[in-house]
């Protein structure tokens, strides 16, 4: 489907057309470096917070392989917590979320 609405300037190097790609967007700079850029959004598969975390990282690492990319020089990790939540719920979800985010990219 997002084939037939020829989206994209053709330099999208991580795929065989050079249009948008689904899940990860490799491209080159103006100084000639490569830019890979993904990003997804889910919502909690687990009750750990701490999984959730590794879930996430693997899932991007996962983008980037996908695409041949070997190594990472460094990711960002966009994170919501419920407003409905405590305060304190939320502190204790949200460390525990990048703690397992970073646990898995460390390892990577």
């Amino acid at each position: 489907m997002l084939l037939t609405l020829n989206l994209g300037d053709n330099q999208n190097i991580g795929t065989t057309n050079g249009k948008i790609a689904l899940d990860c967007s490799v491209r080159k700079t103006r100084q000639g470096h490569v830019c890979i850029s993904t990003t997804d959004f889910f919502f909690p598969l687990v009750d750990s917070p701490y999984l959730q975390g590794r879930i996430g990282a693997a899932n991007v690492l996962s983008d980037l392989y996908a695409e041949g990319v070997g190594e990472c020089d460094f990711m960002l990790m966009l994170l919501a917590a419920c407003r409905d939540m405590t305060e304190s719920d939320r502190e204790i979800c949200t460390r525990e979320m990048v703690r397992g985010f970073n646990d898995a990219c460390l390892e990577a």
